[in-house]
């Protein structure tokens, strides 16, 4: 699949190819400076700079993490821009809840150069595609800018948003 917008291709990735080198031209790091927090029982937005970014552990981490998605039968896409890996986004293929209509995206992530530019939806867009062909009509998505699977804050980066607690359970493709 190739996309006109900045030559960037979409393709699947498989098992072998899903190792270090990979994400040799990638970059994780993100600056977030603002945390929403529930504070008893409030929401409320915090100063909380830091810096994220993914060790050499963390990246060993992620590639058992996404080989294993395509072992069990989910589905892990990449985003290429010359070659080198600018996003990706997996889902599992383990049905979730009580009727089995959600799929879990477990991660999607673009490279700190090529955000804003509409990788992440497209890859967004793909995994939507493949999960409702296995039979699910939601995503079971936790997602969080900043670092949502190391705290269990709300976190955002430099733009200011309306406050809105995080939502686990949302419809594919709505707010």
């Amino acid at each position: 699949m190739k996309s006109s917008r900045n030559d960037v291709v979409y393709r699947t990735l498989c098992e072998e190819e899903i190792a270090l080198p990979l994400f040799s031209d990638f970059s994780r790091r993100q600056v977030v400076n603002f945390c929403l927090r529930r504070t008893d029982g409030v929401w409320r937005e915090e100063a909380a700079p830091f810096v994220d970014d993914w060790s050499l552990e963390d990246y060993r981490f992620l590639a058992a993490c996404l080989r294993r998605t395509i072992q069990k039968g989910g589905v892990v896409y990449g985003a290429f821009a010359d070659g080198a890996l600018k996003g990706f986004v997996s889902v599992e293929a383990e049905p979730l809840g009580k009727m089995g209509n959600y799929r879990d995206l477990t991660s999607i992530h673009v490279s700190e150069e090529a955000r804003r530019k509409g990788i992440g939806k497209k890859l967004f867009l793909l995994a939507k595609a493949w999960a409702a062909k296995q039979g699910a009509e939601k995503p079971g998505v936790l997602s969080c800018d900043g670092m949502q699977g190391r705290r269990r804050d709300h976190c955002r980066t430099r733009k200011k948003r309306t406050a809105r607690p995080p939502t686990r359970m949302r419809r594919w493709g709505r707010r």
